[in-house]
């Protein structure tokens, strides 16, 4: 199974929005701008060399939880299972 990506900004069909501030785009929006902004001011960032737009940047991640199906769960376990293990081992091993 493929995991579906959306892009930014776009919820989840496979669960309906249950909460009312889950519609309210310009809420999420702002939420997530000061949040943006906090991470920055604390200094949660990391470089990115080579790029033009800029090099420090803030960690990618997500405001409210993602809601993700169980066949998705299942694609990202067997991905994270074959990878942490790699992740342990000294630059020289691989």
């Amino acid at each position: 199974m493929k995991c579906s990506r959306r892009p930014a900004g776009h919820a989840s069909t496979t669960f309906p929005a249950r909460h009312p501030h889950l519609s309210a785009g310009d809420e999420i929006r702002r939420r997530k701008h000061a949040a943006d902004l906090s991470l920055l001011n604390q200094g949660i960032t990391f470089t990115v060399y080579g790029r033009e737009e800029g090099t420090e940047r803030i960690f990618p991640y997500d405001l409210l939880p993602r809601i993700i199906t169980s066949a998705e769960w299942n694609h990202v376990e067997r991905g994270l299972t074959q990878r942490i293990p790699l992740s342990s081992l000294p630059a020289r091993h691989l």
